[in-house]
């Protein structure tokens, strides 16, 4: 991966969370979900406002400790954010590699297998910036990159579709004994 980022990769802030200022926003690990997504039950802003920590669109964030190998890429957002100390961005260069295609290398079992490879034992799970920048990855042509990312987000839109139908069956069952109950004292059952 070192060789498809601009620069090196980067080491958030060590600011403090306060409460948020309506500004900037702090980007914390526990600020992304699982599935990538930024989280918006907590937002807060960094004690120390930091201009060169602020991310651009398409700017890879991933989890250093705790949560390794957690990733974000963050798009165009009406507010400014800043990323926190244990996440690490990569900034992908858009000649070489799709970022959007990067990010969802991430999360493939590919990279879950090799997190659990490279993550060090101990009390604390951690992969460093050296560590992620070694990760092989593989890199077809652009342009197959780009077919990928577009196959896998309509994929995605297709799953996210069958999910939220799901879960409404599932709350339209789970409303079904109470209104039947209400029937039944009613006498219409």
């Amino acid at each position: 991966m070192g060789e498809i980022i601009t620069g090196k990769p980067q080491y958030g802030s060590g600011a403090r969370k306060v409460l948020y200022d309506g500004v900037v926003r702090y980007v914390r690990i526990t600020d992304i979900a699982d599935s990538g997504e930024l989280k918006y039950d907590e937002v807060v802003s960094p004690s120390v406002v930091e201009p060169d920590l602020f991310l651009a669109p398409d700017d890879l964030l991933i989890a250093r400790t705790g949560s390794v190998g957690r990733t974000y890429i963050h798009q165009e957002l009406p507010d400014v954010h800043q990323y926190a100390g244990y996440l690490i961005r990569f900034r992908i260069d858009p000649n070489k590699a799709t970022p959007q295609y990067v990010y969802q290398i991430t999360k493939s079992d590919y990279w879950r297998e090799w997190i659990i490879d490279s993550s060090k034992t101990g009390t604390l799970t951690n992969i460093n910036a050296r560590q992620y920048a070694s990760f092989q990855l593989p890199l077809p042509p652009l342009a197959e990159q780009q077919r990928i990312v577009a196959e896998l987000e309509r994929k995605n839109a297709v799953a996210a579709r069958l999910e939220q139908a799901a879960r409404q069956q599932l709350a339209d069952l789970a409303a079904m004994p109470a209104a039947l109950l209400r029937e039944g004292f009613a006498g219409a059952v």
